[in-house]
């Protein structure tokens, strides 16, 4: 006798396929077999299958076409990013857009050629901007540190003070969103890497920030592994003048490993910072001694990085290099 179960024969499976019933066991065996899919399948092959992010009430796609161009976009920000940067040939950047952050002081962000590409920057380094002056034909080249890291693809912001009768300053305040922008890199001698010191001291001033800016990153974004402890004195004229005032302290409130002091030679009331020009006091009271593993690092105008050397060699640290060096106690941009 044929004990097997005939799920026709006893009338569970209609065959009738006008009947409501029929649909029904219908789409109770398509689900069946997609849970055995999702259930099995992906732990059996978990190298062959991945499963895909469910639509829910909270995300953004609306449409299947519109899922699947988000399942595209979170595709693409899982492959290898392609850096973009030579270090010999100027390469055309279209500028995407520009604003302003301060009465001189603009942020111009240029395009890469893929959403997925990165400049290929490393921290510590900078790249030169370049254009050919109409008047004489002399290619005109800047130094420049951008403000943006490798965790932003597809393109990358240059932070730049532009000063009224500065030839590249003029050219970059005449670009127009879709002008192409030439530059080539990275450029300097400082790559930062992570244990590389203890203790960091930085000494900025005006734009001198970007170069700072850039390790202040790269030691935050390496936590808890990178314990670098990380001092900024950072000098200005006027309040209004202060760039990246927000994102640092954002920074410092998020991270007590990194602590900024701010100086202003014209300071308005209420003022809780130091107020006239950064002394060898200060430097001796807000950053790191002269001791093994730790560094000084200094960007900021001439007049001002003269004045710093002299008194962090009064303080004892080593003497700035004429040409810096990675290893160097005092390191100027």
């Amino acid at each position: 006798m044929n004990r097997s179960l005939n799920i026709e024969s006893q009338g569970l499976l209609p065959t009738n396929p006008d009947s409501a019933y029929f649909y029904t066991w219908l789409l109770f065996l398509v689900a069946a077999f997609y849970y055995w899919i999702n259930h099995k399948s992906w732990h059996t092959h978990p190298a062959k299958y991945s499963p895909v992010p469910p639509i829910t009430p909270t995300h953004p796609a609306t449409s299947s076409k519109r899922y699947l161009e988000i399942l595209a976009e979170e595709a693409a920000n899982t492959l290898p990013a392609t850096p973009i940067l030579d270090p010999d040939n100027l390469q055309d950047y279209p500028l995407l857009s520009k604003w302003d952050i301060s009465h001189n002081v603009t942020v111009f962000r240029l395009g890469l050629p893929q959403s997925i590409d990165v400049l290929g920057l490393p921290p510590g380094q900078h790249i030169a901007l370049a254009f050919t002056d109409p008047d004489t034909g002399i290619v005109v080249s800047r130094s420049y540190t951008p403000i943006s890291t490798d965790e932003d693809r597809g393109h990358f912001d240059v932070l730049v003070k532009l000063y009224p009768d500065g030839l590249m300053s003029k050219h970059l305040r005449a670009l127009q969103v879709g002008d192409l922008v030439k530059a080539r890199g990275p450029k300097g001698a400082m790559v930062y890497k992570s244990g590389m010191c203890e203790w960091i001291g930085m000494i900025a001033g005006g734009s001198g920030i970007t170069p700072m800016l850039q390790i202040v990153k790269a030691v935050l974004a390496q936590r808890p592994a990178d314990t670098t402890q990380i001092d900024l004195i950072y000098a200005h004229r006027t309040y209004e003048d202060i760039v990246l005032k927000d994102v640092l302290d954002e920074m410092s409130e998020k991270d007590p490993g990194f602590t900024v002091h701010y100086v202003l030679s014209q300071a308005p009331e209420n003022w809780t910072g130091s107020t006239g020009h950064v002394t060898k006091e200060m430097i001796r009271e807000k950053l790191p001694p002269p001791l093994a593993g730790t560094k000084i690092m200094l960007c900021g105008p001439p007049g001002m990085q003269i004045g710093m050397k002299t008194y962090l060699e009064e303080l004892g640290f080593d003497k700035a290099k004429l040409i810096p060096k990675r290893d160097d106690q005092v390191f100027c941009f």
